[in-house]
């Protein structure tokens, strides 16, 4: 790490684990329930663990990787942790070990936010909205698999970006295993963001990325996902028309918007011409979810402050993304059409304030970045009367 990235890479795992011990003893001593996916992640993690001091191997995570649709990657690797602890229960130091991980999240966001052309400042403030943003923090401090997700998007899209400019063969590598273990996480993402990491490979920086270069790093990535089987386990694990995919999008969003934080319950999505005209209202509530007078449980109350704070980042964001058209229009490209695709998804099939708070994550990390884009305010000013 570069001077610059120790802070962040620090400050980011102090605030991890405050957040992550203070939700495990809430939860351990007071019944309030804030952990209980990581209550399951450790208690598959360290039954996978006792498979594998006993006999080897582990029938437990043989049977979820043979799902596909599981995040086996989050139970392979506290088993890994419980293993190294000799098959010992114990979820704070699980936590800390977790999050000794996925403290790299804002240090990646630095990382890319200059590959993008932002300044040193406007880079750091992108950090810091993730580093001290409570849907970064809390969702990676308290051993959800969201610091995992959060972590291997921005590998994915530092790496991409590096191969932007030029042909690196450890940044195709790093790509395609992150590319894998995404798929391990949350499957439909990885198809997702295939596409569009494609087309902004194919662009390069400037056009200089010679038309070769680019065969050759397309080339290779396929050639690597073939090989590690995620093309295979793509193709199985996706429904094979569009017709089966949206009536799959329809089914989970009936059931999400039968939660008490349901939304717009009675939303048909299951054909093309239904799912276009509802996509943009979906995409505004999937943004905007819990607004300032919607008061429900404790946990949705607890978000609106920040969702109210991330409100007010929205015009500085599309200013930011408005600039870093002008000043690095393949960079910017290849984020927006990330985050489009993910949009698109998640506007179909979320209908719950507390999913859409939790998925929007994926998409706030990114634009964190065109937030900080804006710490230049006379670029903004610029950007403005232009």
């Amino acid at each position: 790490m570069r001077g610059t990235e120790r802070p962040i890479y620090w400050t980011s795992l102090l605030v991890r684990c405050f957040l992550g011990l203070t939700a495990w003893s809430l939860s351990e001593y007071t019944g309030l329930v804030l952990v209980e996916d990581a209550a399951l992640y450790e208690r598959q993690g360290a039954r996978i663990a006792q498979e594998w001091i006993a006999h080897g191997s582990s029938e437990t995570l043989a049977l979820v990787m043979e799902s596909g649709r599981e995040a086996w990657m989050i139970y392979w690797l506290l088993a890994a942790f419980s293993f190294l602890l000799r098959g010992a229960r114990a979820l704070p130091v699980l936590i800390v070990l977790f999050n000794l991980v996925t403290a790299w999240v804002p240090v990646y966001t630095y990382r890319i936010a200059l590959l993008l052309g932002v300044s040193p400042r406007g880079a750091l403030r992108a950090a810091r909205l993730v580093v001290f943003s409570p849907v970064f923090a809390f969702w990676a401090g308290a051993l959800y698999k969201e610091g995992l997700v959060l972590l291997a998007l921005n590998v994915i899209v530092y790496q991409g970006l590096v191969l932007q400019q030029q042909w690196r063969l450890r940044s195709m590598l790093t790509l395609t295993l992150a590319l894998s273990i995404l798929l391990g996480l949350r499957f439909y993402l990885a198809a997702i963001l295939a596409p569009p990491l494609v087309v902004g490979l194919l662009l390069g920086k400037g056009w200089g990325f010679s038309f070769t270069r680019r065969s050759l790093t397309i080339g290779c990535l396929v050639v690597g996902l073939i090989l590690v089987g995620f093309v295979s386990q793509v193709r199985d694990l996706l429904p094979q028309d569009s017709w089966d995919l949206l009536t799959q999008i329809q089914a989970s969003r009936d059931d999400l918007a039968s939660a008490p934080s349901g939304y717009l319950l009675d939303v048909d999505v299951s054909h093309p011409i239904a799912a276009f005209a509802f996509l943009p209202i979906g995409a505004v509530y999937f943004l905007s979810v819990p607004l300032p007078w919607e008061l429900g449980s404790f946990r949705q109350n607890l978000v609106i402050p920040e969702m109210v704070f991330w409100l007010s980042q929205y015009p500085l964001i599309f200013l930011g993304m408005r600039e870093g058209w002008r000043s690095n229009r393949s960079g910017t490209l290849l984020l927006t059409a990330l985050t489009l695709s993910m949009l698109v998804f998640y506007a179909l099939f979320v209908g719950n304030t507390g999913t859409a708070y939790r998925m929007r994550a994926q998409i706030w990390l990114f634009w964190a970045i065109f937030a900080g884009w804006c710490q230049n305010r006379s670029a903004c000013t610029a950007s403005l009367r232009a």
